[in-house]
């Protein structure tokens, strides 16, 4: 039981973080006109798809 709630847990914040990072990158290329697709962005991209596969294949797992 600890460790499905360490999992969600840490789930959450790093979605938490890597939307927060893609929304700060949209924020400055909206407003101060940096270029938008850079090195970052494709990490925190990479990154945001590495959480929702590994939070649906947990998902998927729970309920066999």
């Amino acid at each position: 039981m600890e460790k499905k709630l360490f999992l969600k847990i840490s789930l959450l914040i790093s979605f938490m973080l890597t939307a927060g990072g893609l929304l700060l990158t949209l924020f400055n290329y909206l407003f101060f006109n940096y270029p938008f697709l850079n090195q970052t962005t494709v990490g925190l991209i990479v990154s945001f798809l590495m959480v929702l596969l590994i939070f649906f294949s947990s998902h998927h797992r729970d309920k066999d």
